[in-house]
């Protein structure tokens, strides 16, 4: 037969300061968990205002896109239509085309050639800026 062994009973004071021991640990797991579930919450938030932000960037960046293509378009319409009301021909790329690659001279300076030149035109004939063919020079493109 095993041999039992009573084991001294407790004191009320020990007793006491165990049981505290216990409340006081149970109490600060249960602090830690609910902390960790602020701070997840509180991440996951975060990360859902990121994420809008973050959407509202691309959208404002596509409507500025947008616009400034409206506006180019607009622009060159217009001056179309201006050239178009004055008899003045004008190409639709001269707005943003930047110079002549093969005489080397800067769009500034084939403006000035073109405002220096007197305006020959015969009826019907469309004028073109130097290099578009009004020249007789063949574009490589």
């Amino acid at each position: 037969m095993p041999l039992m062994y009573d084991r001294p009973k407790m004191s009320q004071a020990m007793y006491q300061s165990l049981k505290r021991h216990i409340v006081r640990q149970r109490k600060r797991d249960a602090d830690m968990k609910m902390l960790d579930a602020t701070n997840q919450r509180l991440r996951a938030e975060r990360e859902e205002l990121r994420r809008q932000t973050l959407q509202s960037l691309r959208k404002t960046k596509d409507e500025a896109k947008a616009a400034a293509n409206t506006a180019v378009f607009s622009q060159q319409h217009s001056s179309a239509l201006k050239s178009a009301t004055t008899g003045h021909m004008q190409h639709p790329l001269s707005a943003s085309y930047r110079g002549s690659i093969t005489t080397g001279q800067s769009a500034q300076q084939m403006q000035f050639q073109m405002q220096q030149q007197p305006q020959q035109r015969h009826f019907g004939a469309p004028v073109y800026p130097p290099g578009y063919g009004g020249d007789g020079f063949k574009h490589p493109f």
